[in-house]
């Protein structure tokens, strides 16, 4: 059921273990600052190989945001119809999960900063925008990822079979060569995706930039999605809370059992060359 946002059923969940939600987070506030959590699952997935994250500079909580490529990416159900960008509600596909690709921007330029000081904190909060795609309900919480150059076959796109070659599902390998195949030894490969924030929320405003009237609640819409929007969004930045993500970590069992260290699942900008992603 995870290759559409629904129906799910019970039977195809994953257990968790323990769940550490950021502090100090506030969900009345709307803001993405702390909007994030560690979720430990109760089964050890051996066979799948981490997405790596990007870590603050100097193993901190501090990161050049001038340095973040202009675009990321977000994984997820999305939505291009009616049912997150009208106010309507009306009757809705399920959408496949799909990649859906955003321009990094200053959080001054979006709507949500600007209507409260406290909605967005510039120094935690990734801020992003895109057109005539949302991302939905039940997409908060997913993955903002930056693709690095390298080989094309290491995006991969599953298909039904013979029912017409509908997308199913799509699978992003962290890495760009598996161990044993790169260049940097028997065990290692470079990192392909990296992890840059979590989906906090978003806001979807007419396309041209004009005002929509916000009355049917703390977030815009647009009255006709045929005519074309923009969904402005914000995310958890994950360099931002590198500390107290490593502290946490280095109590997961899993991590232990695996042989590696919490420095493993991180990335530091310095390593990586982002210059030719932009030109």
């Amino acid at each position: 059921g995870v290759e559409k946002s629904g129906p799910h059923a019970t039977r195809d969940s994953v257990g968790v273990r323990k769940i550490i939600v950021g502090e100090p987070f506030a969900f009345e506030t709307g803001s993405s600052a702390w909007d994030i959590a560690l979720l430990f699952l109760d089964t050890c997935q051996e066979d799948i190989e981490p997405v790596k994250m990007l870590e603050g500079e100097g193993g901190g909580d501090w990161i050049d945001q001038t340095k973040l490529p202009s675009r990321v990416s977000i994984l997820g159900w999305g939505d291009s119809e009616d049912f997150c960008v009208s106010p309507y509600h009306a009757t809705d596909y399920h959408d496949p999960i799909q990649r859906m690709d955003y321009d990094v921007t200053s959080c001054d330029e979006l709507r949500w900063c600007n209507k409260g000081e406290e909605n967005c904190d510039a120094s935690r909060s990734l801020c992003m925008s895109t057109t005539n795609v949302a991302s939905c309900n039940g997409d908060s919480g997913g993955p903002i990822f930056v693709e690095l150059p390298g080989p094309a076959h290491d995006v991969v796109e599953a298909y039904r079979g013979d029912d017409g070659g509908e997308p199913r599902s799509l699978r992003l390998n962290s890495l760009d060569a598996a161990p044993g195949e790169g260049e940097e030894g028997p065990s290692v490969g470079r990192p392909k995706f990296v992890q840059v924030g979590v989906l906090s929320g978003g806001e979807v405003l007419p396309k041209d930039g004009s005002e929509e009237k916000d009355s049917w609640g703390i977030r815009g819409y647009v009255e006709d999605p045929e005519e074309g929007f923009r969904d402005e969004a914000t995310a958890a930045l994950l360099p931002a809370y590198t500390t107290w993500l490593k502290r946490h970590l280095e109590a997961d069992e899993c991590l232990a059992k695996s042989g590696s260290a919490v420095d493993d699942l991180f990335v530091n900008l310095s390593s990586l060359d982002w210059k030719s992603m932009d030109g």
